[in-house]
């Protein structure tokens, strides 16, 4: 599993750990300690966008026919932040306007790179390689359904 390295890539982990229970408390509880270090330094957040709830139209290419069709809409929550003149946005899939809001909070801190950037990145890193383990766990559980064909020449 490659680290997330980029802005996105993180914003990314992080909009999947959302998804996961243990992981989103983990990403909520980050937030708070980054807004309560805010709070003690003095330092003004402000909220620019949300935290909303809506929808998203979802896009998808037909992988034989190549066609783009649009199979229906995905409830999403977004939040948008302001630190010292750094933005910060989040989204995740869902109804947690909490979790966008974290996710937000987090950007912002990368975006200032400031004292908890760097525990939002491994956090981020340490969420990938959970959703990985997951999935190979997930997949040796289904082995043994995999059915083999014979090739007849």
């Amino acid at each position: 599993m490659n680290s997330p390295e980029t802005r996105g890539q993180i914003l990314g982990e992080l909009a999947k750990a959302i998804q996961m229970q243990s992981q989103a408390e983990a990403v909520k509880e980050l937030a708070n300690k980054i807004l309560a270090d805010y709070e003690s330094n003095d330092i003004d957040l402000r909220i620019t966008r949300g935290p909303i709830t809506g929808v998203v139209t979802a896009q998808v290419v037909d992988p034989l026919s190549r066609h783009r069709f649009l199979p229906g809409d995905i409830l999403v929550s977004e939040a948008g932040v302001e630190v010292d003149g750094e933005v910060g946005w989040g989204m995740c899939f869902g109804n947690d306007r909490a979790g966008a809001l974290a996710i937000a909070i987090c950007d912002a801190e990368i975006a200032r790179d400031r004292r908890f950037a760097s525990e939002v990145r491994s956090l981020a890193t340490e969420c990938a390689s959970a959703r990985a383990k997951q999935r190979e766990s997930d997949f040796e559980n289904l082995r043994p359904t995999i059915v083999e064909f014979e090739e007849i020449s």
